[in-house]
């Protein structure tokens, strides 16, 4: 699926870019995936069947990532 592609190589430039300091470009890499992130916030493993079970884990690291970049923290 061209979105898992696209997500994961979004979340390696962003903590490419946590690394070398530069926080505001990380958080504009993932800007796009917030709010998709976002509302897997709190889901249950046990909830999911098919796609959405493969999608968690890039959802969760999205969102890892989000906090890391301080984008919108809440």
């Amino acid at each position: 699926m061209w979105f898992d592609d696209v997500t994961w190589v979004r979340n390696d430039l962003a903590m490419t870019y946590y690394h070398l300091g530069d926080i505001q470009s990380c958080r504009k890499v993932l800007a796009s995936l917030e709010s998709d992130a976002r509302t897997w916030e709190g889901i249950d493993e046990a909830e999911l069947v098919g796609d959405k079970y493969r999608l968690l884990p890039m959802m969760k690291a999205t969102l890892f990532n989000l906090k890391l970049c301080g984008a919108n923290s809440r």
